[in-house]
C-alpha cells in the first residue's frame, strides 16, 4: 500500500502528507483497541522535492556555461548533484549541444540552487480534524476525507 494509517513505523508513499496513528492491538486492558495521538507524516512530495521547488520558485539565475565534457561525463551525469562554480552551487539544467566526435566545449545551463532551510510537516489537505480512528463498521470517521 502506500501508506498503513494505523502504524507509524511505515514509510508514507503518497505524494500529499497524511494523518497516521498507531493502533494498539495487545497491551494493558484499558488501552487495548485505542489509537495513540496522531501525526502529520510527510509524503513524497515533502520528503524529496519541496526543497528544490521552493528554491526555484526565488528566481534563481539560470547561466550558460560551456564545459568540456567527456563521454565518461556524460554517461555518469548526475542531475542531482550540485556543481561549485565560483562560490555558487548550480544544479544541472540541461545539455544542450553534446558532440563526441568533436573536442569542443558542450553548451550547458545551470540553475542557481539556493538554500531555503528546512519546512515543517504541512497539515495534510482535506484533513479535517486529522483523526484518523477507524469506525466500528472499519470505514474511515467523518473526520477524515
Amino acid at each position: 500500500t502506500s501508506g498503513n494509517r494505523i502504524n507509524i513505523n511505515t514509510p508514507n508513499l503518497c505524494y500529499g502528507n497524511m494523518w497516521d496513528s498507531d493502533y494498539n492491538e495487545d497491551g494493558a486492558a484499558n488501552t487495548l483497541g485505542t489509537y495513540a495521538s496522531t501525526v502529520s507524516k510527510k509524503g513524497l512530495y515533502e520528503t524529496y522535492y519541496k526543497g528544490m521547488i521552493e528554491s526555484l520558485k526565488q528566481n534563481p539565475r539560470i547561466i550558460i556555461a560551456y564545459i568540456d565534457l567527456k563521454i565518461t561525463d556524460v554517461v555518469s551525469l548526475d542531475f542531482r548533484r550540485l556543481i561549485y562554480i565560483n562560490g555558487v552551487y548550480y544544479r544541472l539544467s540541461k545539455v544542450i549541444d553534446f558532440n563526441p566526435q568533436s573536442n569542443n566545449t558542450t553548451k550547458v545551463e545551470l540553475v542557481e540552487w539556493k538554500v531555503i532551510g528546512e519546512f515543517p510537516t504541512s497539515q495534510p489537505s482535506g484533513a479535517g480534524s486529522g483523526n484518523p480512528a477507524w469506525s466500528t463498521d472499519n470505514e474511515i470517521s467523518n473526520d477524515v476525507r
